[in-house]
């Protein structure tokens, strides 16, 4: 699966991750803060690429936000999911950006809509209200998954009014299908339009919506866009269910009440139930809390677990079993700290509030888009009936299917090259500091070199060896940053330079050398052939 999720950026700063896609540690601080919605993106390597609270877009943890205009991406920190952002969708290029406002009327409007890209990551289209397809009093939440083709996507969105009193709603699902805004938005009608979290199963075939005195469970056709409801948990009036996520295999759904502090499991039955949640809680009895809120959001980590926010804590607590047949805490691993990389318990550098990052769900089926296509459409060759083979031109004899082997392919490789200076009298000194450029070229004009990615820059002496290091222990020959640096796509006859720093304190006299290891990347050819077959016209 994709490591999209290894960054988590939420809260007054709060920000960890998920080295190796196991147990998280505490990252410094990033940019914003946010009572509630929040989402992050991290790209293949695991590494972060940018995040937002649904008003602006970070591209580093010192900020600032990236300029656009208007100058918010039409969300705000107090919605429950603010924004959600959704990959490259039927053969674009560009990300998307998805916000909806909280449920104080000046915020309720369309859906917003922005694009950038990445490497480095820039905006591409302003953020602009989808006046003319969606909801047009949308509010607190979003969710995005997957269409069952694993080309595109869906993003859900809630039309509805303010919960005074609840209304009943409408959900769109809108399809995303190429680098510009969602033209086709289907609807379902559901039963209230009250705010806080809904989320998708790990399959996406499911959905969850909660509000204060319910929770709707949906089935979700991702051919159609069409919902259906499933069941729904009634009873919850003095519980204020807030946070949703689903047990990795789909058959629990977990949720938190963010006034009493309870984490509740629903065991989720056949169609058209209605019930009551399992009568355990997870949460501590004999945890202390005050104030009206106490914790909030949940969110499915890369390592299995379900992590939880805290109301002003620097901790989270975490599910270690979510898939545990049985509620007792010990039985799911509760922990109302959650536990770090290494062991011990997890400490945030700053405060975590409501929110955690909103994701698109990756489904598993979508893991490998090329892999399912091929056998999608070798399903189709194979299951096709042959009436009658047509003989090419050349009289060569008609085969029913071609022979399999492997294609020989000539070695594929980018140009690099490394440039310093104004001229050629610029030498690199033993106590010098030079700002180096890391070119990478595509040589073919029938190839695109996609997602290029340098993993990371090494520097050694003529044998090899690292570079003596000082006697402070400090290194005399340092590159910074050593990597990765990403390339995004290179169109054919192409360059993209990237620059690095070259820092020499006490360096030794001599030859050194600059390895450029891991030179990650997609080859995508471009055909362009003719064919031939003859067929005779029969004498009637």
């Amino acid at each position: 699966m994709t490591k999209h999720d290894y960054h988590w950026t939420f809260g007054n700063q709060a920000h960890i991750s998920f080295p190796g896609g196991v147990a998280p540690v505490a990252e410094p601080p990033h940019a914003f803060t946010s009572l509630e919605g929040c989402a992050t993106l991290s790209d293949a390597l695991g590494n972060l690429v940018c995040y937002t609270d649904g008003t602006g877009l970070y591209s580093s943890l010192s900020g600032p936000a990236l300029t656009t205009t208007p100058p918010t991406l039409g969300g705000t920190p107090s919605s429950t999911q603010s924004a959600i952002i959704v990959p490259p969708a039927g053969g674009g290029t560009r990300h998307h950006i998805f916000a909806v406002g909280d449920w104080s009327t000046p915020s309720i409007g369309p859906v917003s809509h922005t694009t950038f890209k990445l490497a480095p990551v820039a905006i591409l289209s302003q953020p602009t209200a989808l006046t003319a397809i969606g909801p047009q009093r949308a509010a607190e939440r979003l969710a995005a998954v997957p269409h069952k083709d694993c080309s595109k996507y869906w993003v859900i969105a809630m039309d509805g009014d303010p919960p005074s009193p609840v209304r009943p709603g409408l959900l769109h699902a809108l399809l995303v299908d190429s680098d510009g805004p969602p033209t086709v938005s289907v609807t379902t009608p559901c039963a209230t339009s009250d705010r806080f979290a809904m989320k998708f199963s790990q399959d996406g075939n499911r959905l969850a919506v909660a509000s204060v005195a319910t929770i709707e469970i949906y089935d979700f056709n991702r051919a159609t866009g069409q919902f259906t409801l499933h069941s729904t948990i009634t009873g919850l009036a003095g519980n204020r269910a807030y946070g949703l996520e689903f047990s990795p295999n789909g058959l629990y759904l977990y949720f938190s009440c963010y006034q009493t502090g309870a984490v509740r499991r629903h065991t989720i039955n056949g169609p058209n139930t209605f019930n009551t949640c399992d009568p355990i809680d997870v949460w501590p009895a004999n945890m202390q809390w005050s104030g009206n809120y106490r914790i909030g959001a949940l969110q499915l980590g890369p390592n299995g677990k379900i992590y939880g926010a805290k109301f002003n804590h620097t901790s989270l607590f975490e599910i270690g079993l979510p898939d545990s047949p049985t509620t007792a805490s010990n039985a799911v691993q509760f922990k109302a700290v959650a536990t770090k990389a290494g062991g011990g318990d997890l400490v945030l550098n700053q405060l975590c509030q409501l929110g955690l990052p909103t994701f698109t769900q990756r489904t598993a089926d979508c893991a490998d888009n090329c892999r399912n296509l091929a056998a999608a459409v070798d399903e189709q060759i194979v299951s096709t009936p042959k009436v009658n083979t047509l003989r090419p031109c050349d009289k060569s004899q008609p085969i029913e299917k071609p022979p399999c082997a492997p294609l020989d392919l000539p070695k594929i490789a980018p140009w690099t090259s490394i440039k310093w200076g104004d001229s050629q009298c610029d030498c690199i000194e033993g106590d010098d500091t030079e700002v180096m450029h890391l070119t990478v070229c595509n040589p073919y004009s029938n190839l695109t070199l996609s997602n290029l990615t340098i993993h990371q820059l090494v520097v050694v002496d003529a044998n090899g060896n690292p570079p003596p290091l000082l006697p402070d222990g400090s290194p005399s020959v340092q590159l910074v940053p050593i990597g990765p640096y990403c390339f995004d796509d290179l169109a054919p006859c192409t360059c993209v330079t990237r620059e690095f720093v070259l820092r020499l304190r006490g360096a030794v006299p001599g030859p050194y050398h600059i390895l450029v290891k891991g030179i990650c990347f997609d080859a995508c050819f471009h055909g362009d052939e003719q064919d031939c077959f003859i067929f005779n016209v029969c004498k009637d």
